[in-house]
């Protein structure tokens, strides 16, 4: 927690949060549907919540710093590389969906998205993002998608 967030005017938006404890955000970490990560203002992952872990199947060991991009899938990887390099470098939010190769052989097809955090110069602190999987929902479009090519012929 920053300095500056102890120091918020009462009232204000920053002030009301500032006294959230650690136990909460870890137990809000738990009953989240998404993963959600820190990453430095160079783009480094620093920070992953235990979901984020789950859907990428991987240990947070190997997601850290850029290791993320180690599970993205082949095709997706120099898109969504390319993606996240240039919010980053230009300090502006990122969107993407793409695939995770899990150890055990499977895939994850998830939506990443990600917003930067601001000093009070304007200047990125930090990147605060989540990761969602879409594989369900994915499953079930091809589904639909399928019946309609069916009854179409």
């Amino acid at each position: 927690m920053s300095s500056s967030s102890r120091t918020a005017a009462p009232g204000s938006r920053r002030s009301r949060f500032s006294n959230i404890p650690e136990t909460f955000l870890q137990a809000l970490s738990r009953v989240s549907l998404a993963g959600w990560f820190v990453a430095d203002a160079g783009g480094d992952v620093c920070f992953l919540s235990d979901r984020f872990k789950d859907i990428a199947g991987r240990a947070e060991e190997a997601l850290l710093g850029n290791g993320w991009q180690n599970a993205l899938a082949a095709e997706d990887r120099p898109r969504v590389e390319a993606e996240w390099r240039s919010a980053v470098d230009r300090g502006r939010g990122w969107r993407s969906e793409f695939r995770l190769r899990r150890p055990d052989g499977g895939t994850a097809g998830v939506r990443g998205q990600a917003e930067p955090e601001r000093d009070g110069r304007g200047r990125v602190r930090r990147f605060v993002g989540t990761l969602t999987e879409l594989s369900e929902r994915k499953e079930v479009e091809t589904a639909v998608r399928e019946k309609s090519r069916l009854l179409e012929t």
